[in-house]
């Protein structure tokens, strides 16, 4: 079997191979040798410029690879197979976790309580019906939690057009509705309402896919952050599936 030819500046005529000052198991074992490991085991100031491809007249720029690679051992082309394979296996493992991880949440108790936690940004216009009188029509958008940090409507993406009557800047009566709609695309509605202040009640009215027919009563806090049009509502319900 033919060696890798190497063209390496010499500071003598020495003729051997300059892998030859290297371990035998280490100069021999495969074909491939890594740049790095070469430079740093010959000398400081020799220089691997090419190899010659076994079985091929056609010279190729050295291939280099990390230290980490543990280049002593192994080609880089077998530890880039390695790292593949791993990797394959892991994200396999990921998936699976994933997919039976949907499956057990698709899987909707008929009925249940929960609390959970509503952070929105409005969005609309103002009509100023007279002096002090304004009215809010829009929508308040954003993502509800479940506080148990997993189960009925967490991680779900919620939309509520409304209206709200303002006298002085407070909060006189307000209602609308809210589409919220989970990671599986499956949606359930409600309608809301408050009285003076932004404190309210809502029902679930019915339902896509898992919330197809659902009911069940609700109250909320609704709570401004300072100057901003965003806030955050705390609800807490229950749900009932025929």
């Amino acid at each position: 079997m033919s060696q890798p030819h190497l063209s390496a500046a010499r500071p003598s005529s020495q003729a051997e191979h300059p892998a030859a000052l290297l371990p035998v198991p280490v100069a021999l074992r495969y074909r491939t040798l890594c740049f790095h490991h070469l430079r740093k085991e010959v000398m400081a100031k020799t220089t691997i410029i090419s190899y010659r491809q076994e079985g091929s007249s056609s010279v190729k720029a050295a291939r280099t690879c990390k230290l980490r690679d543990h280049c002593f051992f192994t080609t880089c082309s077998r530890r880039k197979t390695m790292r593949t394979k791993t990797a394959l296996g892991t994200l396999t493992a990921l998936i699976c976790v994933l997919v039976f991880g949907a499956n057990a949440e698709a899987q909707l108790a008929k009925q249940g309580t929960y609390t959970s936690h509503f952070g929105w940004y409005a969005t609309g216009k103002t009509f100023e019906l007279e002096k002090g009188h304004i009215l809010f029509q829009g929508e308040f958008n954003g993502t509800n939690f479940n506080d148990a940090g997993h189960g009925f409507l967490h991680k779900t993406s919620v939309v509520c057009p409304g209206v709200n009557d303002v006298i002085n800047g407070a909060s006189r009566a307000s209602q609308g509705y809210c589409v919220v709609t989970d990671q599986d695309g499956d949606k359930a509605f409600l309608v809301w309402k408050a009285g003076k202040g932004f404190d309210g009640d809502f029902q679930w009215t019915g339902g896509t896919g898992k919330y197809t027919g659902i009911t069940g009563n609700n109250a909320f806090t609704a709570l401004l952050i300072g100057p901003t049009p965003s806030g955050y509502s705390l609800w807490k319900g229950e749900w009932k599936l025929p």
